[in-house]
């Protein structure tokens, strides 16, 4: 028979790599799957529904956890060893159709990124962060430039999924009228895309009424980290600001041009004057952006002191798991095993568990094995 088990907020269930017979089902509570992209640049996290299997592919193939089951708020779990979930599954035949649907469904979705990492790459995260461009400028009031930008989108990307939402902003930029406030994010929109098209069913949706009946959560998309923004059509008429110059800085640094990327991020760096915290709160991207920069040139000792001012500048960023990281790689290479472990521990530390930390602590694994 199944157990009914308890977790505490912040807690794992399981990390990636681990090895399992246990198959869950989770009752109440919120637990979000994270897991890498398959070339290993973007952490995915997939909300567990309530009523849903999950830990299923790797207990019955015997290998090991593909993600991470990381518990953000108190939850209760229905946890099935493996002879009782097979039990459970010969009793109720639809559950194995519907997890058919839902292996096929995954593997239509690998075949898509692998295409696209055979020549689409980044395809998607372009024409998100060109809107991106557009609503910043807009939100800046700097219609001219958000027009521009709105307009390039639509030009190359009307068949998107939020090419409606640029037509309405467009035509909203185009009469002078603000930025509207309850407006969702852009991730928002396209996960609720993304939702309305057609997807299969939990696993337990018609099989057992009084788990699958309970309503579904739903939590946001996390921002990308690299984003490889495509280059604005220049008619010459749109001068230099924080973000136009930080999107530039990326362009370059997508590229390999990394002393033509430093010398963007370094101009948000010497901007004066903001005129808003969307605009202010480039600084604190740009210092990640060109301290990674360095660290790509090879130029160690500068890039050292840049990610220290980063991390003393900004305590509380998000970036600054992957800042620790960095800051242990360039100790790696300086052969100062030491002071890298150090630095993996303090990243690893930091919460939310992450494609970074479970790197992190591979590095420490490694390090000391070695």
């Amino acid at each position: 028979m199944p157990a009914l088990r308890n977790y505490s907020a912040g807690s794992i269930i399981y990390f990636a790599g681990d090895l399992g017979d246990e198959i869950y089902v989770l009752q109440k509570g919120r637990i979000v799957l994270l897991s890498t992209s398959l070339d290993q640049k973007e952490d995915i996290k997939e909300d567990v529904r309530r009523g849903e299997f999950f830990g299923v592919k790797s207990a019955l193939g015997h290998y090991p956890r593909e993600e991470t089951a990381q518990v953000l708020t108190d939850s209760q779990v229905l946890v099935f060893k493996l002879p009782d979930f097979e039990q459970f599954a010969l009793r109720n035949p639809r559950v194995i159709l519907q997890m058919l649907r839902v292996f096929s469904s995954q593997l239509r979705k690998v075949h898509k990124k692998v295409r696209e990492l055979l020549g689409e790459q980044g395809l998607r995260e372009n024409q998100v962060e060109l809107l991106n461009v557009a609503e910043t400028y807009y939100r800046l009031t700097k219609m001219d430039y958000a027009i521009y930008a709105f307009e390039a989108f639509l030009r190359h990307y009307g068949q998107h999924a939020l090419a409606p939402r640029a037509r309405k902003l467009l035509q909203l930029a185009k009469s002078g009228a603000p930025y509207p406030l309850n407006l969702p994010t852009i991730e928002d929109e396209l996960i609720q895309a993304e939702k309305t098209a057609p997807s299969p069913t939990s696993y337990l949706e018609s099989t057992t009424s009084d788990w699958a009946s309970l309503p579904g959560d739903s939590l946001s998309a996390p921002p990308l980290d690299d984003f490889s923004a495509p280059p604005l059509e220049s008619t010459g008429s749109i001068p230099s600001g924080p973000a136009q110059n930080y999107y530039e800085g990326l362009n370059y640094f997508s590229q390999g041009d990394y002393a033509k990327a430093i010398e963007c991020f370094e101009r948000v760096l010497q901007t004066k004057t903001f005129s808003g915290q969307v605009e202010a709160d480039f600084l604190e991207k740009a210092a990640y952006e060109q301290a990674r920069s360095y660290l790509k040139m090879g130029q160690l000792d500068v890039a050292m002191q840049k990610f220290s001012i980063f991390l003393k500048k900004y305590p509380n960023s998000s970036m600054q798991k992957k800042a620790w990281i960095h800051i242990g790689e360039i100790y790696e290479k300086k052969n100062d095993k030491a002071r890298a472990i150090n630095c993996y521990e303090r990243a690893a530390k930091i919460f939310p568990e992450d494609k970074d930390t479970s790197m992190a602590r591979n590095r420490i694994r490694e390090l000391q094995q070695a």
